[in-house]
């Protein structure tokens, strides 16, 4: 039990230095928190602020968030999670 304890407490990275292991060398413009941008997923609207937008040579762009999303539902709570909403094309 104590060498899964030292496991979890050693492998903990920041989400900020995450973020930027993952998408470097990428094409990637960081968003305002200010930006708060909807989807659809099952027939609930979310909502996510800010984050990275990658964007692929044929212009196809993901975002990704970690951090908070609003569900519709939910009375408001928010939801601390790692989210990636590919955009239909033109919608971003």
């Amino acid at each position: 039990m104590e060498e899964i304890r030292e496991w979890n407490t050693s492998t903990r990275i920041d989400s900020e230095d995450m973020m930027i292991e993952l998408t470097d060398a990428l094409n990637v413009v960081e968003r305002e928190e200010s930006l708060i941008r909807t989807f659809v997923f099952v027939s609930t609207p979310w909502a996510l602020f800010g984050g990275l937008d990658i964007k692929r040579e044929d212009e196809k762009v993901a975002s990704v968030v970690i951090g908070p999303i609003l569900h519709e539902h939910d009375d408001g709570k928010q939801i601390r999670a790692f989210t990636v909403v590919v955009w239909p094309e033109g919608a971003n």
